[in-house]
């Protein structure tokens, strides 16, 4: 579609007649107020009858007006000239009119024309593309773009811009497998500081490795944190071995991801409020995660590694603390209260070191 030829009457600033002709190039140039921007409204509203933001209650007739009058001269993809008008009232839609080549036509006839009305307006005002959110302008580079390979982008660019790009991407993906290798190392060393929990049988502990895990995490993303669990636990595998037949080292994984995964998934906008916010959903979460998975995965190993059912170890705990009355208020009053404390005594401590760091400005 080609536009030819524009008139207004009673629109926007204009409460006379304004007009003028377009032609296959035309520089638009003009001191402010002189109706530059005219141009597009009055091409958006005759076509859809809406602003450049595609609202269609948006009022653009002239202040001392009562009504506007549109005329849109275009030729079509076939080289067939048309000449639509429309007309608006300023109160009601009774006098409203739409033609086309001197004939009433409705909004729905004129798709043909311009095909779709985001494509139409991300044209004529690029600004509407940038206003919508990430997954709608996903959607419709998607719809509206052939599926362009990697490969051919690459192909595409000079033989300077591919030797930059490459040096780039590899410098950043050494630094990071660098960086993931010496956090899972420093956090497979951590693992050796436990803490016991109190009111709780010895084999129940707690370690503060996590804290490396959540910095790596901020600083690279989730796959990143997932890589330094892993790495964390098969060093320690290696270190020490495992004494819980793959057990503890399972519990290990399913708690570092409760605790780490919240955090950083919250953690989008990179703010140290949502830092703080994200470490305490973390919290939280592994707080209810250990509840079930010591109740059915923990206890449950260690009671018959030992050769004792689930009633003598809270028979033990009931002895320490006399709320324990079964499983599930032994890991309750034991484990939840410990990981809530953990919230002060790990998470704050981090944010101070975060602080320093200004890791949350880091995170991309």
């Amino acid at each position: 579609m080609k536009v030819d030829y524009i008139k207004t009457i009673g629109f926007r600033k204009f409460k006379g007649v304004f007009e003028t002709k377009l032609f296959d190039t035309t520089n638009i140039t003009g001191k402010n107020r002189s109706g530059k921007s005219n141009i597009l409204y009055a091409i958006v509203n005759i076509m859809l009858g809406t602003n450049l933001s595609g609202d269609e209650k948006s009022c653009l007739i002239h202040r001392k007006c009562d009504a506007s009058y549109g005329e849109l001269h275009f030729t079509d993809n076939q080289g067939i000239k048309h000449i639509l008008v429309r007309g608006k009232n300023k109160v009601g839609t009774k006098n409203n009119f739409l033609t086309l080549d001197g004939k009433p036509v409705t909004q729905n006839e004129l798709i043909s024309f311009y095909k779709d009305k985001k494509l139409f307006l991300s044209i004529i005002n690029p600004l509407y593309f940038l206003s919508k959110k990430p997954a709608e302008q996903k959607e419709m580079v998607d719809k509206y773009l052939s599926d362009i390979k990697p490969f051919e982008i690459f192909n595409k660019l000079s033989d300077l811009q591919k030797q930059n790009l490459l040096k780039r991407y590899f410098k950043i993906h050494v630094r990071e497998m660098t960086f993931i290798a010496m956090m899972g190392a420093i956090g497979s060393i951590l693992v050796f500081f436990r803490v016991p929990l109190p009111l709780l049988p010895p084999f129940l502990s707690f370690d503060v490795s996590p804290i490396i895990e959540m910095i790596g995490g901020f600083m690279y993303g989730l796959v990143a944190a997932f890589l330094i669990i892993i790495l964390k636990i098969l060093l320690q595998l290696v270190l020490q071995g495992s004494h819980s037949v793959g057990t503890g080292e399972l519990q290990n994984l399913i708690l570092g991801c409760a605790y780490v995964m919240p955090a950083i998934l919250f953690y989008r906008k990179k703010t140290r409020k949502r830092a703080a916010i994200g470490m305490i959903i973390g919290t939280l979460t592994v707080s209810i995660v250990s509840v079930f998975s010591n109740l059915y995965l923990i206890i449950p190993f260690y009671a018959k590694l030992f050769g004792m059912t689930m009633q003598d170890i809270v028979a033990m705990c009931t002895e320490v603390n006399p709320k324990v009355s079964d499983g599930f208020t032994m890991v309750l009053f034991g484990i939840v209260p410990f990981n809530l404390i953990s919230l002060f005594g790990i998470v704050f401590p981090l944010l101070k070191i975060l602080s320093k760091m200004h890791i949350y400005t880091w995170v991309y």
